[in-house]
């Protein structure tokens, strides 16, 4: 433990500075910018300085709290995932300055698993926290986010209907793309229908990423008038959780695969449906679930 007094330099700088470095690294890499959170950067600055107090280098502080537990102590969103970097520089003059910035992320681009988490996808907010004491500087990065679609690239593809700036596009482009998917498992193609869509909608859970909720009598939720036209009507769903803010083609894949791998729902994809309608939430946060409602009408 050092009895010196703890220096942070321009503290407000210094965490710009790191901010626009890691977002110099990322966009060299094709990854969107992250947003500099200020939860985030108090979670920094409080382990950079409990670390300069005690000695104590590591992960877990000495009080056994975790990057996740002084995330969430400071005030930050729910994140779907969230990360940490630090590094220590010894035999270095305490007042934190620019030029140590620039060497704590030189050091961490070095580092495989340092550089992976400042260019992971899955995060979209960043934190920073700088402390020196004696001859020792210590650095934190946090990070947040709502995790990646699964199996994507490192950078990730775009989310499906980037082009408008309504997520209505995202969601509308991504069904499409699962009944593409679906479709080319079929010899006849399933047809989009406005009508399942509308069932679909109605069993989507209360958040996504939650199981469905039960329904005994799916054609009491058609209208009236179209009860009497379906023979045949089955509901599934695929969900993930840490997996995205947005749809992507890749969380479109990943439903469709998901839902051809479930032998229940394979064999109704695969049976005498005629017709499909979907409805797909996401939370913002990481988890997304997509329903869809396969039917047959009487002839």
């Amino acid at each position: 433990m050092t009895d010196e007094t703890i220096l942070t330099g321009p503290l407000s700088d210094l965490q710009a500075l790191a901010h626009a470095l890691v977002n110099g690294a990322r966009g060299r890499a094709g990854l969107v910018p992250l947003t500099l959170a200020a939860p985030l950067c108090r979670a920094a600055q409080g382990h950079a300085e409990v670390m300069t107090i005690t000695g104590a280098y590591g992960h877990t502080a000495p009080d056994g709290s975790t990057p996740q537990d002084r995330i969430r102590a400071a005030g930050a969103r729910n994140y779907a995932v969230t990360g940490e970097n630090i590094a220590r520089i010894d035999y270095r003059a305490p007042l934190p300055t620019a030029g140590d910035v620039h060497d704590f992320q030189s050091g961490w681009m070095g580092s495989p698993s340092h550089r992976d988490a400042i260019l992971s996808p899955a995060y979209q907010d960043f934190g920073f926290g700088i402390a020196g004491a004696g001859d020792r500087v210590f650095a934190v990065q946090t990070f947040g986010g709502a995790g990646a679609p699964w199996w994507t690239s490192q950078s990730g593809p775009p989310p499906l209907g980037s082009d408008s700036a309504s997520p209505a596009a995202g969601i509308a482009a991504t069904a499409r793309r699962i009944l593409q998917r679906l479709n080319e498992a079929r010899t006849v193609p399933l047809a989009a229908d406005a009508v399942l869509d509308g069932v679909a909608a109605s069993m989507l859970p209360p958040r996504a990423g939650l199981p469905i909720p039960h329904s005994s009598n799916l054609f009491g939720l058609l209208p009236l008038y179209e009860q009497p036209r379906w023979e045949r009507l089955e509901v599934h769903a695929a969900s993930c959780t840490a997996c995205g803010a947005t749809f992507t083609e890749a969380d479109a894949d990943t439903f469709a695969a998901s839902l051809l791998a479930e032998p229940m729902a394979r064999a109704a994809i695969l049976g005498p449906a005629e017709a499909a309608g979907q409805a797909l939430v996401a939370d913002g946060l990481g988890a997304k679930t997509a329903v869809i409602v396969l039917g047959r009408r009487f002839h």
